[in-house]
């Protein structure tokens, strides 16, 4: 049954669905009921969207609990169907590497974009092993970062995110988190190398399908106390690679 609420129409009537997505109000047709054919195979584009949309939600799940802000529908969406576009141009080939199909990555936030804040380019390495090393070059906060006003200080937080896609069902899912702070000042930074380690004895992630995630963080003075700004156009956060880890 369909009711008003203070935000807005939502529920059914008949075969009508309306919901509230972002503050504003759709409708959309119930879908139909859908039979399985005995012996039918499914098509791998439709195939590769279920794996996706399964293991790729889980990991993103897991990434939201580490991130300032949820990302909610639209960070989902976003990150779902980046994924499924680096899956399907990548999944078939044997050493898939960390990387990101066209130099593509995915905001997971739409008041801010990583592109808009940061403009050196990091380069990731696969070690192998459950080792992977994010090389950041030198480069000089002030001119190369946007920031809120009155910024002291920023936090640059890396996430990798693991799934075995079904290939082992013990581990659906895994998150590692590095952070690397420096202060908001005109002074050039020296290259660094941050390494994540994703291998545990009890988690071997070699073959494992993993994404890396690059977030922005800032904070400032507010009446004299230094705090992070929270506000959703000053958090940026990307996916900035996918690929499959090496044995």
């Amino acid at each position: 049954m369909a009711r008003r609420t203070a935000n807005g129409i939502s529920g059914s009537a008949g075969n009508l669905v309306f919901y509230i997505m972002d503050g504003e109000e759709y409708i959309r047709m119930k879908p139909g009921k859908r039979k399985k054919k005995r012996g039918h195979v499914p098509h791998p584009r439709q195939s590769a969207f279920g794996a996706v949309s399964k293991y790729g939600s889980a990991m993103a799940r897991f990434i939201n609990k580490d991130i300032l802000f949820p990302f909610g529908r639209y960070g989902y969406n976003q990150l779902r169907g980046w994924m499924w576009n680096q899956y399907m141009a990548f999944a078939h080939e044997p050493d898939w590497g960390l990387s990101a199909k066209g130099g593509i990555t995915c905001s997971l936030n739409r008041e801010a974009d990583l592109r808009d804040f940061f403009v050196p380019a990091l380069h990731i390495t696969d070690n192998g092993g459950g080792v992977v090393d994010i090389h950041i070059p030198s480069f000089n906060p002030k001119k190369e970062i946007a920031t809120p006003r009155n910024t002291v200080n920023v936090n640059m937080k890396l996430l990798m995110s693991a799934s075995p896609f079904g290939a082992d069902s013990h581990s659906i899912d895994n998150v590692w988190v590095e952070q690397y702070g420096f202060a908001y000042a005109d002074t050039v930074l020296p290259a660094k190398t941050i390494s994540i380690n994703s291998s545990t004895p009890h988690l071997p992630t070699a073959g494992h399908i993993v994404i890396i995630v690059m977030a922005l963080e800032f904070e400032g003075y507010e009446k004299g106390t230094v705090v992070h700004h929270t506000e959703k156009q000053w958090l940026p956060a990307s996916v900035i690679a996918m690929g499959r880890l090496k044995a």
